[in-house]
């Protein structure tokens, strides 16, 4: 393992073998950022500086998981990163040291791509210090590749330092790891005898069909889940809502002989809902969930809509239908009107889809009625495909028995 100081070994290890591939030419390696020497400073300089870390992709996630579910730490998590260093080389140019000074580093750093092997104790101002016995434990020592950077992002790099440019090179050392110094548990019994609970395969819940598979959106609309495994002891119910994110827990409200009864509840949005039963084991942490299944929540037009020829501020003409419940932001809403004169038997009635364009109150949709002939048409809501129903006659003795009624609206 390797612990905070590795990054300082990385450097420091560095510094050591360019100061070797440089010696011949009686120069000095230092590190820190890119200056130039002063006038009185004798020999050449090669200076070292780390100017950039970056998380390493390869073994960014190499210790996951570092926890257990309950926050009890399993492993010591470790940082994995790619360091990058600015190599400048400053020396007499009219005798070519600084390109001396890079050929002589480049060689080295080619020959020995991995230079911190473990092979002693390196001796710093204030103490030794051994970088290289903090990374031996380590899955594998950084290895040092050259960058090329292209001229735009050099002379952003020199910019920043704010003084003119000098011969430089690039290299990335990958990866450095870093392991936190968090204590471990101590080590715990093994297992004596594992705790088996042998279930038969019939106890998991499956849903055959949902009746009735649309129903008004109203609290308390009861509807049935069909199927096997849906006993009423130890079942519960779960309803998720993606356009409102609602998820709801019921307790089936009754049983059938293949199946549940439940009530709906409140806080479910107008469209497709996901319907699943979950059925525990009693004494244990065990649950088995069924399949997923769709009901549909139709809207109600919660009242007579309205024909406006001169309201100020909607749309002229305009069509108000009261809805239940309120549309929420980003669903879908559309009016279908179907004229309630007849034709012909052979003719279908004339019908128009109207595209949504405001509500009043979060419960009065604005349609506007412009194009729309006059006459009675059957008025319906559509919220994001789920459709609200229309009224039937059952009036034996109405010329209109057995056909759509309501609710209507006129355009006059």
């Amino acid at each position: 393992m390797s612990d905070f100081r590795a990054l300082a070994a990385v450097t420091l290890s560095l510094q050591d073998v360019l100061q070797t591939a440089v010696n011949p030419l009686g120069a000095n390696t230092r590190t820190g950022r890119p200056e130039r020497p002063s006038s009185g400073t004798s020999g050449p300089i090669v200076n070292i500086f780390l100017y950039q870390v970056a998380p390493n992709p390869q073994w960014r996630n190499s210790d996951l998981p570092t926890r257990r579910s309950d926050g009890t730490i399993v492993q010591r998590p470790r940082t994995a990163l790619d360091l990058y260093y600015l190599l400048s080389f400053f020396g007499d140019e009219s005798e070519q040291v600084p390109e001396l000074l890079l050929g002589a580093v480049v060689a080295a750093l080619t020959a020995t791509p991995s230079p911190l092997a473990p092979t002693g104790i390196v001796q710093r101002p204030g103490g030794p210090f051994s970088p290289r016995a903090e990374l031996v434990q380590a899955p594998g020592p950084p290895s040092y590749v050259p960058i090329a950077l292209t001229l735009d992002e050099l002379s952003k790099l020199w910019t920043m330092f704010q003084i003119p440019y000098a011969l430089s090179a690039v290299y990335k050392a990958s990866a450095v790891l870093i392991d936190s110094t968090v204590a471990l548990p101590g080590p715990v019994l093994p297992v004596l005898r594992p705790a088996l609970t042998v279930l038969p395969t019939t106890d998991r819940p499956r849903i055959d069909a949902i009746e009735p598979t649309a129903i008004d959106d109203a609290p308390g609309t009861t509807f049935a889940i069909r199927g096997s495994g849906l006993g009423l002891t130890d079942t519960i119910v779960r309803m998720a809502s993606p356009v409102s994110g609602a998820d709801l827990t019921v307790q089936p409200t009754g049983t059938l002989t293949d199946g549940l009864t439940v009530a709906l509840p409140s806080g479910l949005a107008v469209g497709t809902v996901a319907v699943r039963v979950i059925r525990t084991v009693p004494t244990t942490n065990l649950a088995f969930d069924s399949n997923v299944a769709a009901l549909v929540l139709r809207p109600r037009i919660d009242g007579a809509p309205s024909y406006a020829a001169d309201a100020p501020s909607l749309p002229q003409p305009a069509i108000l239908v009261p809805v239940s419940p309120a549309v929420l932001p980003g669903q879908r809403v559309e009016l279908y009107l179907d004229s309630t004169a007849v034709t012909s038997p052979s003719e279908p009635p004339a019908g128009y889809s109207v595209a949504y364009q405001a509500s009043i109150e979060s419960r009065r949709l604005v349609f506007s009625a412009e194009g729309v002939p006059a006459g009675t048409y059957l008025v319906r809501i559509a919220i994001d495909g789920a459709t609200s129903e229309l009224e039937v006659d059952r009036d034996s003795t109405s010329p209109t028995f057995g056909r759509y009624s309501a609710p209507t609206v006129v355009v006059p």
